[in-house]
């Protein structure tokens, strides 16, 4: 299956009480992925989906590893694409 993610990036450098602001976040971006790429083969739900293409960004060599501490990545939508 094919899917758009709808996302954004944080910048996670500035003051705590600005996460979130309009300039610590970027505008909407979007990608489409396949269920038959490697990375996201063991997806069984959208839940997965969204929780891989984060992982994929914010987590690159571990679980306990932040990819890029000034950044994060987080998933606003999931959609699924029509066959085709």
């Amino acid at each position: 299956m094919k899917f758009l993610i709808s996302f954004v990036v944080f910048d996670t450098t500035v003051a705590t009480v600005l996460l979130g602001n309009h300039c610590s976040m970027s505008a909407v971006q979007h990608e489409i992925i396949r269920t038959d790429a490697a990375e996201y083969s063991a997806c069984g739900s959208i839940r997965d989906v969204e929780a891989a293409f984060e992982g994929i960004y914010n987590y690159v060599h571990s679980d306990d590893d932040v990819t890029r501490p000034e950044s994060k990545v987080k998933v606003i939508k999931v959609e699924a694409l029509p066959k085709g």
